[in-house]
């Protein structure tokens, strides 16, 4: 036992070649008599160990093969990327000449690989280029430790003459065996994202929306002519400019906040503000805006002003509907009480008359009472009948013909004088003639008078004046006192609408005598003006043609 340990223990210093060695001088011994004398041990554990390392051997030849082929494959998956690799692939040296070339940027030029290899690649650079990439080629030159890319973009010429936007990203390396200097250079087809921006900038340029890039600075960075179209100002002009310079003052505090909100990732939502146009006016903005990448902002907003203004006139409307509701409470409860009274009158008249039957005196004089009353309460019904025709937007039906209009002037003032005694100071020329209905114009004189007596200073006259002025008639009626005011001035002839100086005055009135004054003029083809002030009383002018036609 102790005899084979040892052998065993020699053997596992022995080599391979050795062991062969060995076997070989044995199975060699030229006596029987040696080869008797050979332990059979020894013989047998030395042909095991050959055995064994040929068993060794075979496996290690399988597993070379077996990673060359893994190496290969590997290699080949590395071509394969590279060549088919979505982006252009290529080597340059230092003159700028093709030393490696994927199959893609091969194909991207048009060409075959084997007609580019060793070839400058500027030969395929567009010509106006050409002195963009040398100053490229030179940077790289003068950078080379340094790690990082190098961009550039430009155009290259395919072999059909196309022009295709590529990006060159370069990186410095170096030839393994000669140490020549390189640069590893990767090429990306900008065409799809050229036509992507084309197609953002053309949605950008159209819209009519106000669409822009804001930043925190308080500077617009870009502009979509939209822009000028609604504000007028060029967009040079709001590109210099602080953005707040057209904000309203009253907005900009709001304006500032929504700002602050957006640098601190906020989004901004249908916020309001206005801005002022080139003609000094201010529209009504709305905005919708995103935080985006070094405090800019990505802003649309919408020209409001037509929407706000029609809201404001909706409300304006409903406010005025429930005025016209309210007035026409008061005025129903007026005509009512009005109309009361002639009726009243007449009755206790129609009364009287038969008790008092045998009684001519009496009888002629309660008589002309009913008709004065029946008379009054026709034109009240007659005045309202026409303001409603007037409202409905129908013009008045005249009765044209050929009038003094001194004359009708003259008779008005003449029958309000028997009433309210001598506050008339009647001045304008004689012999004025024209195509008139003078009913109806004897109606607006009553009114204007009337009005005049009503509300002007008791101690101070009203003063009617008319004459002619070329082809019109003029009639103006004066009177001292409280002023209208401007607002009351605009809404004066409109229904149901007093003055604040009348509803103040204590006076009754309907609200409709100004609304027939207005129509019958305009009806007539004139106009109808007032004027009112503290220093110079109220006027009412009136202007009418001297001919009105009929339609």
């Amino acid at each position: 036992m102790q005899e084979k340990a040892s052998l065993e223990k020699e053997r596992r210093r022995m080599t391979k070649v050795e062991l062969t060695e060995r076997l070989h001088a044995l199975s060699t011994l030229s006596t029987p008599k040696k080869k008797g004398n050979l332990r059979e041990v020894e013989f047998q554990t030395v042909l095991h160990e050959l055995e064994v390392y040929q068993i060794e051997l075979e496996m290690q030849n399988r597993e070379l093969r077996e990673s060359r082929q893994a190496l290969e494959e590997s290699y080949d998956r590395y071509v394969n990327l590279y060549d088919f690799a979505p982006i252009g692939y290529l080597t340059l040296n230092e003159q700028g000449m093709i030393k490696e070339i994927n199959l893609t940027m091969a194909s991207m030029l048009g060409v075959e690989r084997r007609w580019l290899l060793g070839r400058a690649i500027s030969s395929w650079i567009l010509g106006s280029e050409l002195p963009l990439f040398r100053s490229y080629l030179h940077t790289l030159k003068m950078n080379q430790t340094h790690n990082g890319k190098h961009n550039l973009a430009l155009h290259l010429v395919r072999r059909d003459k196309s022009e295709i936007p590529v990006e060159f990203s370069s990186t410095h390396a170096s030839d393994a065996v000669t140490g020549e200097t390189l640069f590893r250079t990767a090429i990306t087809d900008l065409t799809d994202r050229r036509d992507a921006e084309m197609e953002r900038d053309r949605f950008f340029n159209l819209s009519s929306d106000l669409l822009c890039i804001a930043s925190a600075d308080g500077y617009f960075k870009r502009l979509n002519p939209a822009w000028e179209k609604a504000l007028g100002h060029s967009i040079s002009t709001l590109l210099s400019r602080s953005f707040l310079d057209f904000v309203h003052p009253d907005d900009r505090a709001a304006t500032l906040s929504e700002i602050i909100k957006l640098q601190n990732g906020a989004k901004t939502i249908n916020f309001l503000n206005r801005y002022l146009t080139k003609d000094q006016n201010y529209i009504w903005l709305n905005w919708n805006a995103v935080p985006g990448a070094d405090s800019h902002f990505y802003c649309v907003a919408r020209d409001t002003t037509l929407d706000i203004q029609a809201k404001q006139m909706l409300r304006e409307s409903v406010e005025n509907l429930e005025e016209e509701r309210k007035l026409r409470e008061a005025f129903v409860f007026a005509l009512s009480h009005d109309l009361r009274t002639p009726l009243t009158a007449a009755k206790i008249s129609a009364q009287l008359l038969i008790r008092t039957a045998h009684e001519p005196v009496v009888l002629s004089k309660l008589s002309l009472r009913i008709i004065e009353n029946m008379d009054r309460a026709d034109r009240m019904i007659r005045d309202l009948l026409d303001a409603n025709q007037i409202r409905a937007g129908q013009p008045i039906v005249l009765h044209l013909k050929e009038s003094n209009f001194t004359e009708i002037v003259q008779s008005c003032i003449d029958g309000l004088a028997t009433v309210h005694g001598d506050r008339f100071v009647v001045t304008g020329e004689f012999g004025i003639h024209g195509m008139c209905d003078p009913e109806a114009i004897g109606r607006v004189i009553e009114n204007l008078a009337t009005n005049a007596l009503k509300y002007g200073r008791r101690s101070a006259p009203v003063k009617v004046h008319f004459e002619q002025k070329g082809d019109e008639l003029h009639l103006s009626i004066h009177n001292e006192g409280d002023p209208i005011s401007l607002e009351d001035q605009m809404n004066i002839f409109k229904q149901f609408k007093r003055t604040d100086s009348a509803k103040l005055s204590g006076k009754k009135g309907w609200g409709i005598g100004l609304t027939l004054v207005k129509g019958i003029v305009e009806a007539h083809g004139g106009n109808i003006s007032v004027k009112s002030d503290a220093e110079h009383g109220t006027t009412f002018l009136m202007r009418l043609p001297r001919n009105t036609k009929s339609d």
